[in-house]
Formats: structure tokens, C-alpha cells, sequence
């Protein structure tokens, strides 16, 4: 973030490429939730530990009386594996359902009939599902497809994912409430995934296992950082439990009492800034937003 210098060289290091199989699943939110709950974190449900990559498309919106899901579960392969299938992302999808060709259509359109987004979600998921795995080069499974050509933007929460099922169960009813109170809607799925705690001060999956919440929006939409500022502000509290926000995707709504309160380990990283930033030489616009800046 610019806090402690400035990055001139980085060295990367590869691995062999390797194929994937992928398999998508048709669910619902009741039906996955019931996989994650909180006593089957034993280190970890198995639903999530017996693939190498588990994730969770979900619609925030409840249509038939049901949050339809995909559950995408992928596992490595050799890097000869010959590639099978094909598939699709959700942006192509809903691309599709409302019969237009690019994401500033698309924007318009729900601009105009934004209370249609619940069901062009909806209808976006299930196409998704295929019945035959889907096999092919990492780079190529990992990619986001149409996602990667358009402007958006985002806002990633973090939670303990022990706590994954009561953290989403409130997001979901934060989405209801608020597109029946203002009429704000998101206009994608959520992307739901884990990854491992770090050891890092001030990452946001620091000293716990964490489940991330990917709200992603088209820019364009004049509800959209409304609507992700109210998230904000009601899944996190003021204390080392609270849902995290991801540094690069906060949209700047974290502050600095965001920062002590969310990370224990604030003070030691304070310490390791005063000694490398002695001279203010990096303050800079984030560091006195969050008031750390010397």
C-alpha cells in the first residue's frame, strides 16, 4: 500500500503447468449452508477439503423462495491431461438472458429496471451448470472470461469461515432489505471462496482461516457504491471478530478506526513502519486517510 517503500524489482517463481477439472453443481444456499455450519469447521468441512479449489456462486436475491447456488469444485491434474468440455462465466450469461452483446447495455438496462435483477441472476446461475467436468489448462479455468474486458468495481469482505453460514445468512438479509427498502441492486452474483489464514499483520485473513465474500458491481450503476457502503457498514463491527475489507477492494470505506480495531497485531506493524518510514518519506493518501502517517 505504499506504506514502508517502494517496489523496484520482484522475482516470481513458477510452477510446472498443470490441467484442472472443474465441476459445476446446481444447489441453493439452504442445501450448501448445512455443509459449512459452523461445528463442521474441524480443521475443515469436508465438502471444502476434498477438492483442491472450492467456490460458491450465489445469488444475494431469494427467487422461488430459494438463494440458487453453483457449487464449482476443482480439482489439479497432470499437466498432459488432454483438455474436454467447455463452459461458461455469468457475465456471458446474463449477457444472454437479456439479449445484448456488452456490459454497457447491460448497465443501461438495469439502470432502467433494476428490480429485474433478482431474476436475470437467477436464470444467469443455472446456465452455468454442466453435466460433463470441464478439463483444461489452469490459466484458462482460473480466468474470469467476459469479467475480464468490462469496468467494474468491488467490495471483498472477510470472515472467520467458521463463521461463514451466520455471516452470509446476515449479508443475504442486508441485500433483501435493501432492495426492497431503496430498490438497490447488485447486478452479479457473489463469488464465496477460502483461502488459508496468514501470518501478515494487517492482512485481512490474518490469524484465521477465511472465507471471502466477492461483491462485484459494473460501474456505471448509481446504486452501486451506495449499496456496497451500506454493506459495509453493516457486516463489520469495531473489534478483532469483525468481517474484514479486502485493502485493494474497499472503495476507501475503511478508516483508521477500522484498522486498530480489526487487527490485533496493528501495534507490532506500527513499529516496523516508524523504524522503515522515519523520515515521512512515504506518507501518502491512504496513510493519512487511515492516520498513521508520521
Amino acid at each position: 500500500m505504499g506504506c514502508l517503500g517502494v517496489v523496484y524489482e520482484y522475482v516470481l517463481e513458477v510452477a510446472e503447468a498443470f490441467a484442472v477439472r472443474e465441476s459445476r453443481s446446481s444447489t441453493t444456499w439452504k442445501e450448501v449452508r448445512e455443509e459449512l455450519k459452523p461445528e463442521l469447521w474441524a480443521p475443515v468441512p469436508p465438502v471444502v477439503s476434498a477438492v483442491d479449489h472450492f467456490e460458491l456462486v450465489l445469488n444475494p436475491y431469494t427467487r422461488w423462495f430459494r438463494n440458487a447456488c453453483v457449487k464449482v469444485e476443482r480439482t489439479r491434474l497432470p499437466g498432459d491431461t488432454p483438455s474436454s468440455g467447455q463452459r461458461q462465466d455469468w457475465l456471458s450469461a446474463i449477457l444472454e438472458q437479456v439479449a445484448i452483446q456488452k456490459a454497457p447495455d447491460l448497465v443501461a438496462f438495469l439502470t432502467n429496471v433494476p428490480f429485474v435483477s433478482p431474476l436475470v441472476i437467477d436464470q444467469a446461475i443455472m446456465t452455468l451448470v454442466y453435466k460433463e467436468p470441464y478439463i483444461d489448462k489452469s490459466y484458462n479455468v482460473f480466468s474470469l472470461g467476459a469479467a475480464n474486458e468490462i469496468k467494474g468495481m468491488a467490495l471483498e469482505l472477510h470472515c472467520d469461515a467458521e463463521q461463514c453460514v451466520p455471516t452470509i445468512d446476515k449479508l443475504l438479509h442486508v441485500f433483501q432489505e435493501q432492495a426492497l427498502r431503496y430498490m438497490w441492486y447488485m447486478a452479479g452474483p457473489l463469488g464465496i471462496r477460502f483461502v488459508a489464514p496468514s501470518d501478515a499483520f494487517l492482512a485481512p485473513e490474518a490469524g484465521r482461516m477465511t472465507c471471502t465474500i466477492e461483491l462485484a458491481m459494473l460501474v456505471g450503476l448509481r446504486t452501486g457504491e451506495d449499496l456496497a457502503r451500506h454493506v459495509k457498514e453493516r457486516m463489520c463491527t469495531k473489534d478483532s471478530t469483525s468481517v474484514r475489507v479486502h485493502w485493494g477492494l474497499d472503495l476507501d470505506f475503511a478508516t483508521g478506526e477500522d484498522l486498530r480495531a480489526w487487527y490485533p497485531d496493528f501495534g507490532r506493524w506500527q513499529e516496523v513502519y516508524k523504524g522503515l518510514n522515519s523520515t515521512g518519506m512515504f506518507n501518502n493518501k491512504f496513510t493519512d486517510r487511515m492516520g498513521i502517517s508520521l
